[in-house]
Order: structure tokens, then C-alpha cells, then sequence
């Protein structure tokens, strides 16, 4: 949502307790999360590497879960409302006179999975520097086992797509 008084994006979440939570309920869950720019995608990832357990381990959508499964689901869920107390500038720039504005990309990968994200810093004329985060995109690992180096390649990969996934977002904005 946007605030227009203050001018941020705020996340609202209400995600509904299960007592009895099946695979269909927490993807049902998982998607309710809308993020385009993927600034939550610290709190969508262990969502998705959640799913991609429950898919190895062949659990049907209405079967219930294990207790050890549901308490796992149970801590996702816990954390989960910590994003409503998200709220993010959507001025991404100072509104002062600009020196330089510069993109910084970083990409990292680990066995489980795989990010990039984009950084917008503007420089003013009087030396102040902001930095914001822009966007950004993650993965969970692929269930074939990869060694480190190919998943960094993966990040890297991902992070080389960031930009033409803004570009489809600015077209898309733009035509509304």
C-alpha cells in the first residue's frame, strides 16, 4: 500500500493460522505475499525453500503436515508479521540538486538459495549521500545438487536480469 501523507510503501500481511496446515494452505499463504520490486524477498525465500521441502518430501496438497513440519511453519508464520512494520521511501532519490546518481548490484548464493538486489545512491551537490534499496530477485537453489561456484554464477545471472526487470516494471507503470 502507499501512504500518500508520508509518502512510503507500506506491506500489510495478514496471513491466517492454520491449526491443521496442509501444503495447499501454506502455498495459498505464500502467495498472498505481493512483492513486485522484491523488497521482502529476505522474508518470500523461506517460504519458497519451505515449499521446495515439502515437494521433496512428497507430501500430498491436502495431507496435513508433520509436527515437525508444522512447527517449522509455525516460526515462518511467527515471523511474518514483522513485515507490516515495513515502510519504505518511494522518493528513492534526494529531492535536492544531484550530483551523480549511481546503480549498485550485488549478487550471493549459498547451498540453499540464490539473491541479487539493486542499490540506488544519489550524491547531492552538498556531499549528502542516500542509499536505496531499488529492487531485487531471489531464487531457492535448483534440487539438483550444484556446487558454490555455479550458484554464485546463478546469482550473477540473476543480478544481469535485475535491470531488464525494472525496465518491464517502468513500460508496465508507464501504460496504466
Amino acid at each position: 500500500m502507499w501512504n500518500s501523507t508520508t509518502d512510503k510503501l507500506i506491506f500489510c500481511v495478514q496471513i491466517n493460522q492454520d491449526t491443521t496446515p496442509t501444503k495447499r494452505s501454506v502455498l495459498r499463504a505464500s502467495a498472498f505475499i505481493y512483492d513486485p520490486l522484491g523488497l521482502l524477498s529476505p522474508v518470500i525465500i523461506q517460504c519458497k525453500m519451505f515449499m521446495q521441502q515439502l515437494w521433496q518430501m512428497k507430501i500430498n496438497c491436502d495431507d496435513q503436515l508433520t509436527t515437525e513440519l508444522k512447527e517449522h511453519w509455525k516460526s515462518l508464520q511467527h515471523n511474518q508479521p514483522i513485515v507490516n512494520c515495513i515502510q519504505i521511501d518511494k522518493l528513492m532519490i534526494s529531492k535536492k540538486k544531484l550530483r551523480r546518481i549511481e546503480l549498485h548490484g550485488f549478487s550471493h548464493a549459498s547451498e540453499l538459495a540464490y539473491g541479487a538486489c539493486i542499490y540506488l545512491r544519489s550524491i547531492e551537490l552538498q556531499g549528502n549521500i542516500t542509499t536505496r534499496l531499488l529492487c531485487s530477485k531471489s531464487r531457492v537453489a535448483p534440487l539438483k545438487s550444484l556446487l558454490l561456484p555455479r550458484l554464485e554464477l546463478c546469482a550473477t545471472m540473476l543480478l544481469a536480469d535485475v535491470p531488464s526487470f525494472t525496465k518491464s516494471l517502468e513500460d508496465k507503470f508507464q501504460q496504466d
